[in-house]
């Protein structure tokens, strides 16, 4: 495999992808990094033997055969657009955009080009999400009834993150609810309604977000995204046969559990009749014992739950790499894993739920 890349942007996600781009082989490299800070720009340069630019067009034109677009949001549709129609493979870091009218223009120049284009939704590409869609679609869980997860950690306002400013795209919908929206699309199907709750502070952004989505088979996900707590409960699903929960953070899960069970008998349930048993049950005994230790259901749950892991490669964002330039060199316009209408469906589901925002005062 060959590649040579541009890195357009030099905040964190940009070192850790171009990390990735050094460790996947000798034929894959980075030959310029652009920043408009020109001094961060450098110092990533330097780590991956790489040339620097504070000019994105500079970038985009040099002879390099992969853009990589980590820029804000609200820079992406210009850059990515521009990389495009320089006949340049272009890989966008989520969100595609910063309103689903832009990822719609982004789209539409992929197809006009005729060049491969994709959002850089990482978390899809990790062997761990490949195998749990297989067993979801195995029914693995039976009918999937509704999923939750949440991504969301505090930051304060004054650090002049982009993720705090309206111009650049910022918001906790746009830089991490839209994982959990991903995600539960990858595994419940497309959203066909959605409604929420959104807080929007007195940087003008959405700084915490509660939603609920109803997707095509009927299943829910309910999700929150925050920039001001701790929201962060890796994504769990429920079925009618068993349920899978994911441990670790939502953007970069490292093992999942699966609990099945037998769907009940189609009985008359056992009325209570006051005898023994039920006494028992209703006892104080019988209440402070399960107040105080796990119950033998609980025990003999952990004892027959099912754990599943596939490990990732270094920081993650190899596979995502991977797989964008075997889609590039195959010859292919765009991702089947993370297909372009889809991202530009996911976007759509954000602007709905934004324009449910409740300002609330200046603190």
């Amino acid at each position: 495999m060959r590649c040579s890349w541009a890195v357009l942007g030099s905040g964190p996600v940009s070192w850790k992808f171009a990390r990735a781009l050094t460790s996947i082989g000798e034929g894959v490299s980075v030959k310029v990094v652009a920043s408009q800070q020109l001094e961060r720009a450098q110092a990533l340069a330097n780590q991956v033997g790489a040339e620097a630019t504070d000019d994105y067009q500079a970038a985009i034109s040099a002879k390099v055969d992969a853009v990589y677009v980590a820029t804000p949001p609200a820079l992406h549709e210009e850059q990515a657009i521009a990389s495009m129609q320089a006949g340049k493979a272009t890989l966008i870091e989520k969100p595609i955009a910063d309103t689903s009218a832009a990822a719609e223009r982004i789209a539409t120049t992929a197809a006009q080009t005729d060049v491969m284009c994709m959002e850089g939704m990482w978390t899809r590409f990790q062997p761990l999400l490949t195998r749990i869609r297989q067993l979801l679609e195995q029914g693995a869980v039976g009918e999937i009834v509704c999923l939750d997860g949440g991504f969301g950690s505090p930051s304060s306002p004054m650090s002049q993150h982009s993720l705090w400013s309206a111009d650049l795209g910022g918001g906790a919908l746009l830089h991490r609810g839209v994982y959990v929206i991903s995600l539960a699309t990858f595994l419940a199907g497309a959203v066909t309604e959605q409604r929420g709750t959104l807080r929007v502070g007195s940087q003008g952004v959405d700084e915490h977000a509660e939603f609920l989505l109803t997707h095509s088979g009927d299943a829910t996900t309910h999700g929150r995204a925050s920039l001001i707590t701790q929201a962060n409960s890796p994504i769990s699903v429920f079925g009618t046969h068993g349920t899978l929960t994911l441990s670790g953070p939502v953007y970069r899960p490292t093992g999942a559990r699966l609990h099945r069970w037998a769907p009940p008998p189609i009985a008359p349930e056992a009325p209570t009749t006051g005898g023994l048993r039920d006494q028992l049950r209703a006892s104080r005994l019988a209440h402070s014992v399960e107040q105080r230790a796990p119950s033998l259901r609980t025990v003999l749950g952990r004892r027959t739950a099912t754990r599943i892991r596939a490990p990732y490669r270094g920081e993650g964002y190899e596979h995502e790499a991977v797989s964008f330039m075997r889609a590039m060199q195959d010859g292919q316009q765009e991702s089947m894993t993370m297909p372009l209408h889809e991202s530009v469906a996911i976007m759509k589901v954000v602007d709905s739920l934004r324009a449910q925002e409740t300002p609330v005062e200046a603190r």
